[in-house]
């Protein structure tokens, strides 16, 4: 079923189920609103009928190849990939749905099972994966919150819980449990900070009382010993808000537990792709790649709903092989630049790197024009909130046969002085 179906579903079944207890916050029509449905939970706790009450959040096959692939592209730098799945708010956080949710569609125990399966398939393919349901879910019956009220994101505490299952996935994986550890140490500053929501907004609009703020208390963590830091090992940490939010310390409380340097950047409401192409397409990346990668994503992150350039270009950015070099010349402005595909054989699984040479570029357009005249056009576009590195990666599957002739590219801005364009053979096979 798709989205909207099952949106369509969701709000059917809400339509026809028990009037809800009246608002603490004086909100009215949450269920249909347009800008974001959503019902009212206990405590002050909001739960999007999507993707939040979605049961069935499942990666097909070919996307869990891909990330094999893409750990085994890795590994070949000397970089071990670690999977932090953020799970959904209803599985951890049961105890706060509201009475009568069983009209909404929500099946706990389809979601818990869906995502159990899911992993024992990444694992199948060798993905280390860090997962924090269950002890999120068990540290929750203590009435600790862990996600916050009107937010995606989790609490402080809850990043603290994330960050003890990752360290405990580095401590027992065998290409990092050995790496250089240091002491750090977290401590409350005694500050808080309010964060920005785009669901806490959309929420708001629809009551008529305030809404709690947005606010987490303040926590820094620091080396104990500043040589044993610098000779520690390194962990990047990449994803969306949910780890790369500076305030919630996710970071911090890995480096804490885990005895490695770590830090994070992430897209905020830029699912499982905005923050890993940033960072994958990096000069810092292809230089200095870190000793763990850890790839932080929502569990309803739709990764092979985006056609399959996002993941082509993870694997061709994180292997590093475009051997086949393409002479670029001058287009029709300073925003496009030509190449001739002549005599060039497009393998299957080929990809096409493009570095403008550091024009932050928001999106690239490719126009392939056959032996018979005819013009096909591809385009990739950023995340308006990403880091721009200025470089792409565009898979030529559905090319192979066309018989190319050639490709104008063209940009939302002019080149760098030293454009370049290359072909990458093939992906990493898992």
């Amino acid at each position: 079923m798709g989205i909207w179906g099952a949106s369509a579903l969701l709000l059917a079944c809400l339509a026809g189920a028990p009037a809800q207890a009246q608002s603490a916050y004086g909100c009215r029509g949450l269920e249909t609103d347009a800008a974001m449905a959503a019902v009212e939970g206990k405590d002050g706790v909001f739960f999007r009928l999507l993707p939040d009450l979605q049961s069935h959040r499942a990666m097909q096959g070919q996307t869990i190849d891909q990330i094999g692939a893409l750990s085994k592209a890795l590994e070949t730098r000397g970089t071990t990939l670690v999977l932090l799945p953020v799970p959904g708010r209803a599985q951890v956080m049961a105890s706060k749905l509201p009475a009568g949710i069983a009209f909404s569609g929500y099946d706990p125990d389809a979601a818990h099972a869906v995502h159990d399966d899911m992993f024992k398939r990444l694992d199948a393919q060798g993905v280390t994966v860090a997962d924090p349901r269950a002890a999120l879910a068990q540290a929750a019956l203590t009435g600790e919150a862990l996600f916050l009220g009107t937010d995606p994101r989790p609490t402080v505490e809850g990043s603290r819980i994330m960050a003890q299952v990752v360290a405990k996935a580095l401590a027992a994986h065998p290409d990092a449990k050995d790496l250089p550890r240091a002491g750090f140490t977290t401590q409350q500053t005694g500050d808080s900070t309010a964060l920005g929501s785009a669901m806490h907004a959309k929420l708001q609009a629809a009551c008529q009382d305030a809404l709690p703020p947005l606010e987490v208390s303040g926590h820094v963590t620091t080396g104990d010993d500043a040589a044993q830091v610098n000779a520690a090992g390194v962990v990047a940490i990449i994803g969306t808000g949910m780890t790369g939010t500076p305030a919630l310390n996710f970071a911090g409380f890995v480096s804490e537990y885990s005895g490695l340097r770590a830090g994070a950047y992430g897209v905020n409401e830029g699912g499982a792709y905005a923050g890993m192409s940033s960072y994958l397409t990096s000069l810092d990346f292809a230089q200095t790649p870190p000793q763990v990668l850890v790839w932080e994503m929502p569990v309803w992150s739709p990764l092979g709903m985006q056609g399959d350039q996002p993941m082509a270009e993870l694997l061709a950015a994180a292997t590093q092989n475009c051997p086949v070099s393409l002479a670029l010349t001058g287009g029709a402005d300073a925003q496009s630049r030509s190449a001739d595909l002549s005599g060039i054989a497009v393998q299957d699984r080929a990809t096409l790197a493009l570095d403008t040479d550091g024009v932050a570029a928001l999106n690239v357009r490719f126009d392939f024009t056959s032996a018979d005249g005819q013009v096909r056009s591809r385009a990739i576009y950023r995340n308006p909130d990403q880091i721009l590195t200025g470089r792409f990666y565009l898979p030529l599957s559905g090319l192979e046969q066309t018989e190319l002739r050639k490709v104008e590219v063209v940009l939302d801005q002019g080149f760098g002085p030293a454009p370049k364009l290359s072909i990458c053979p093939q992906e990493v096979t898992p």
